[in-house]
């Protein structure tokens, strides 16, 4: 009840800053309505009053209220092509979990590690985060905990009648492992579209296909994938004797599994080689959306997964917060909102060298996507970002691709992602460390891709 209390304050609180800015906001009338949906949003998202993508439906509903679309073009973003290429990337994932081949992939990485502490825990921390380009870090992190889980279950690893510095040891270890397995399945999101959320907002708000975002994300996430194990490594200094891993091979090959890897393997040579598909046959855009759904049709053809297997993976709100998402980013064009804050922002900007700016917003997004969804503030940033990167004539990707691709690395807090509080839900993590780590995993992952922007 109290619950539900909260969420008519917030509700309340949010139209009344609405009127507000409608009635008094020294501003155009389009910006004035642009804006008032923007701080309303921005509000539920950060909130989360309802569900994210509950929240995402008021976006449309104000847009014909307030006469800035007709009801067809207030809701055609939700039919978006990218919506489509995520749908693609659900059944993939669909596939790969029924047939097994998730499990496969990660019993041969992690086997090439056996005996061998640092070797094995990076191996799965590895396997996290290639399991996190092409299938949800939720999924990736539920899938590999149970193998980090394993190689800390041997005699000795256990808190009970230890003592206070033994206790502080093991916590460590099993600190440095979990943490490892969360952050490594987060930036793994990082290298692919369908990846994360955040980068479909961001690549459709710059244009980018599959095979543009990859030369982009995955050099990024290739960097900061070492970096993470370094860092934790050194400040957990996690101490075990090697030994042999327990491993569960509890699966089976059958001839839907090699089918499965074929097609998957296809689909993603095909996304990547989807521009020169597209210059071929004459498609101007958004051919990684026509691949992905070629990919639904072949994997229900083949009978490799049925409507049922579809629908349990399929994360519906995430595709509804999408097209939310970008009927806000259309709503702040066409109104000249994004126009409006993004003055705002140049003044700002031209106080100070792009670097430092550049620096400034990654540390900004980075510390809010810890409290906020991080496709929630993607969503709010990106058409804020291009339209000052326009006004200012210099290229949207060199502020809006740094924020797109560090709303991913939400490292401090248990909240910050699913994979953290999965890690963190198993009780061995003190959220203090996590802090403190954390902290220091945002300030170094902010300078390499602020560094590696401003050095492309």
């Amino acid at each position: 009840m109290l619950k539900k209390i909260d969420n008519i304050i917030v509700l309340f609180f949010s139209l009344l800053l609405m009127m507000l800015i409608l009635m008094f906001f020294p501003a155009d009338e389009g910006v004035k309505k642009g804006l008032s949906i923007l701080l309303f949003i921005s509000i539920l998202w950060i909130s989360e009053a309802f569900p994210l993508s509950v929240s995402a439906l008021f976006i449309p509903v104000f847009a014909v209220i307030f006469g800035i679309f007709d009801v067809k073009d207030a809701f055609k973003s939700f039919a978006h092509p990218i919506i489509f290429l995520f749908l693609g990337g659900f059944a993939l994932a669909s596939s790969l979990k029924k047939h097994d081949i998730d499990k496969i992939i990660a019993y041969k990485i992690v086997k090439l590690g056996n005996g061998d502490f640092k070797i094995a825990s990076f191996l799965i921390m590895l396997t996290a985060y290639v399991l996190s380009m092409w299938i949800s870090n939720t999924s990736a992190t539920l899938i590999i905990l149970p193998l980090a889980l394993g190689l800390l279950s041997y005699e000795g690893m256990d808190l009970n009648d230890k003592d206070k510095d033994e206790r502080n040891k093991i916590k460590n270890i099993y600190s440095f492992l979990l943490l490892g397995v969360a952050y490594s399945a987060n930036i793994g999101g990082i290298a692919t579209i369908i990846g994360s959320p955040p980068n479909a907002i961001t690549s459709s708000s710059l244009n980018m296909g599959f095979s543009e975002w990859f030369k982009v994300g995955f050099p990024v996430s290739l960097i900061l994938m070492p970096v993470i194990y370094a860092i934790l490594y050194l400040y957990f200094k996690p101490n075990v004797k090697n030994h042999k891993i327990k491993l569960n091979n509890d699966f089976k090959y059958t001839n839907k599994t090699i089918l499965t890897f074929i097609v998957f393997l296809s689909i993603a040579i095909l996304w990547m080689i989807s521009g020169k598909i597209a210059n071929l046959i004459g498609v101007g855009s958004y051919m990684d959306s026509i691949i992905a759904v070629i990919g639904i049709i072949l994997l229900f053809s083949l009978k490799l997964i049925d409507w049922k297997d579809l629908d349990d993976s399929t994360d519906w709100g995430v595709l509804m917060l999408f097209g939310g998402a970008l009927s806000l980013s259309s709503i702040i064009s066409t109104t000249g909102t994004g126009e409006f804050i993004a003055n705002i922002l140049i003044s700002f900007m031209n106080a100070i060298p792009l670097s430092m700016f550049i620096f400034g917003i990654i540390v900004f997004s980075m510390l809010l996507t810890n409290v906020m969804s991080n496709t929630g503030v993607a969503s709010v940033l990106m058409p804020v970002l291009v339209a000052a990167a326009m006004e200012l004539n210099i290229s949207p990707e060199l502020i809006a691709l740094p924020v797109g691709i560090a709303v991913s690395c939400a490292y401090m807090l248990p909240v910050g992602t699913p994979p953290n509080a999965i890690v963190f839900a198993e009780g061995h993590l003190s959220e203090k460390d996590m802090i403190k780590v954390g902290f220091i995993l945002s300030l170094v992952s902010s300078i390499i891709i602020a560094g590696y922007f401003l050095l492309l």
